[in-house]
């Protein structure tokens, strides 16, 4: 293996120039691939050899915030370093603080970049999702059974820039969307991508991934933004708040039934168990409800935490404003 070439490191904290090319990491018993290095390998792509991802490498360059939580692991090259952002949930992004070893803060999204001279930073190639405009109009990317985002192309809408106008910088059209969701307990119910607009020494130039805008709501523009990729968040809430909607089920014996969804509202007293369950979602939620009929004949799911209270009886104290939680009551048939 050739040795990393030396970086001075001056601070953690760039983004140097992308440059067109591609070098494929591969495993040859005969002839050995060399090591990634900087600046040979700046702008080029790697693939972690076990999960087959695609990393883009960025000499000089730091990404400053997005640490995903726990334990760094500290690593001897920017292969070991895909490797370990490739082998972790959430994962979009790495900053490798070159070193034998070096440490290697994983990320949950692409920060704005800051020159640094000992730093890599290596992310996701996002053309592997396919997800792009004018291709994929009015398809839906589904989050999970919650929540799709519906893609639109050349739609004449604005951002609102006082209905949140949140920026940060993703990998693909498809973690845009996905971040959105990730912001849902403070308002995201559209992503705005603009592809390939990043930042290097003060000027936009084409890059992987591109700049992406949340906000909560939208104005109509005139002409369409040509350079926009938009997604529409559907979800519990706050597109079914007041509506009802039909849980799977658990068995022929036992079909679905109906529930009144009231996003931002809780249901005090009459809890059936005093430990609630963990959910990934409202609607795994309303599915344990169900399990647990007839007496469990409604819920309060928080969007945050997952946790889901069940309620058997009357409808106890309603608390209409409280932001977060998701009251959901069996309407009868």
């Amino acid at each position: 293996m050739v040795p990393l070439k030396s970086l001075s490191i001056f601070s953690l904290s760039l983004l140097s120039q992308f440059v067109n090319g591609v070098a494929i990491a591969t495993t040859d018993t005969k002839s050995p691939a060399l090591a990634a290095s900087c600046p040979d390998s700046d702008g080029k792509i790697i693939v972690d050899a076990n999960s087959k991802v695609r990393f883009y490498v960025q000499c000089a360059t730091d990404r400053p915030g997005g640490d995903i939580p726990g334990p760094t692991p500290w690593v001897n090259s920017i292969e070991e370093c895909i490797a370990a952002c490739a082998s972790t949930p959430d994962c979009v992004a790495a900053a490798y603080g070159v070193g034998t070893p070096g440490p290697c803060f994983l990320k949950s999204n692409l920060g704005f970049p800051n020159a640094n001279g000992g730093i890599v930073t290596v992310f996701r190639d996002g053309g592997m999702s396919g997800l792009s405009c004018p291709s994929g109009a009015n398809k839906k990317l589904v989050i999970n059974a919650d929540t799709f985002h519906t893609v639109k192309c050349f739609w004449p809408r604005n951002p609102e820039p006082d209905g949140f106008g949140v920026t940060v910088l993703s990998p693909s059209f498809e973690e845009c969307l996905k971040s959105c969701d990730a912001r849902r307990d403070i308002g995201c119910n559209f992503a705005t991508f603009y592809p390939g607009q990043d930042v290097v020494r003060g000027q936009s130039v084409p890059a992987p991934g591109g700049k992406c805008v949340f906000s909560k709501k939208l104005s109509v523009a005139i002409l369409p933004d040509l350079n926009a990729w938009w997604g529409v968040r559907d979800s519990m809430c706050p597109t079914r708040d007041g509506k009802t909607v039909l849980s799977e089920g658990i068995s022929i014996d036992a079909p679905g039934r109906k529930y009144e969804i009231k996003c931002n509202s809780d249901w005090l007293e009459n809890d059936l168990e005093e430990e609630p369950r963990q959910t990934d979602t409202l609607s795994a939620c309303l599915n344990e409800c169900d399990r647990r009929q007839p007496h469990c004949r409604g819920v309060v799911w928080s969007i945050s935490q997952g946790t889901c209270f069940f309620k058997g009886g009357k409808p106890g104290v309603i608390v209409p404003s409280r932001p977060g939680l998701i009251r959901a009551k069996v309407i009868a048939k």
